[in-house]
Order: C-alpha cells, then structure tokens, then sequence
C-alpha cells in the first residue's frame, strides 16, 4: 500500500508539474499575443497603405489614359468644325453683310418710333375729352412697347454679327 501511495503521489507530482509547464506556456502564449497584436496591427496598417498606394497608382495611370484619349477626341473634334467653317465662310462673309443692313434698318425703325413717341399731343390733359385722354396713353404704351421689341431684335442682331465676326478674326 506503501508503494501505491508513493505511486499516486509521483503520479500527482508528474500532473501537477506538467500543468504548471502547461500553465506557464498559456501565460507565454498570452504574454506574445499581448506584444504581437500592436505590432500586427501595425504590419495590417502598413500593408493597407501599400495595396492603396499601388491601387491609386493604377487609379492615376487610368485617368491619365483617359484624359490623353479625351484630348485626342477633342482635336479630332476641333479639327472637323475648322474645316466646316472654313467651308463656310464665304456664307458667313454674306451673312454679316445682311445682319449689318438689318441692324442698320432697325437702327433707322428705332429713331422713327423714338421720334413719334417724342411728339406730345398739345391737348392732352386739358380737360377735353377723357376718351382722346385714354387713347393717347395706349398710343404712348403701344409705341413704347414697339421701341422696346425694336432694340430687343437689335440686340439679337448685334449678338450674330459678334459671334460671325470673333469667328472671322479667328481664322
């Protein structure tokens, strides 16, 4: 019975030294994923940023191949509308001519009406007819409106004769 006792007992001992070592190596294997997951951490971080850097990279070269191919489009482009309107300028020549006549008719259509609107009518308000009264101001509104749709188209006109003309001084 003696020697089963010294048995369980080295038996206990062998188990209880063993747990200790199993014990320590939990606290070891604590102790090292402590310390190591800032340093993870850290690597994820950096390894983020190299896939990003090459990602933007790739981003960049991209947008660079769009903006060449973009440009190249844009000259084709470019290059055909000079070609058109190096086509057509001679018309360009003879509609300035006309948009000139035309603004010098409505120049001339503007004076007129400014002139009649000008005229006062000496019986007005003297305390004749109310009727000749009223008429006379819806005359007055009727020119008034007519002089401004008169430098309305005047100033359309004057908008196509810039436009021909910047067009001409670029060719």
């Amino acid at each position: 019975m003696y020697s089963k006792c010294i048995q369980l007992k080295l038996t206990i001992d062998i188990i209880d030294d063993y747990a200790q070592r199993i014990n320590m190596d939990w606290k070891i294997l604590i102790d090292i994923a402590t310390m190591a997951s800032p340093i993870i951490g850290v690597a994820a971080i950096i390894v983020a940023l190299m896939i990003s850097h090459r990602s933007s990279r790739d981003a960049q070269k991209q947008i660079d191949t769009i903006q060449k191919s973009t440009k190249k489009q844009l000259d084709a482009m470019r290059e055909q509308m000079d070609v058109f309107m190096a086509s057509q300028a001679p018309d360009m020549v003879e509609s300035l001519s006309q948009y000139e006549q035309q603004l010098a008719d409505l120049d001339e259509q503007i004076e007129d009406a400014e002139e009649k609107y000008n005229i006062v009518n000496p019986f007005y308000g003297l305390g004749g007819a109310r009727i000749d009264d009223i008429e006379y101001e819806q005359e007055k509104r009727g020119q008034a409106q007519n002089i401004a749709a008169l430098k309305q188209k005047r100033k359309a006109v004057k908008r196509q004769i810039d436009l021909i003309n910047s067009f001409l001084r670029k060719k």
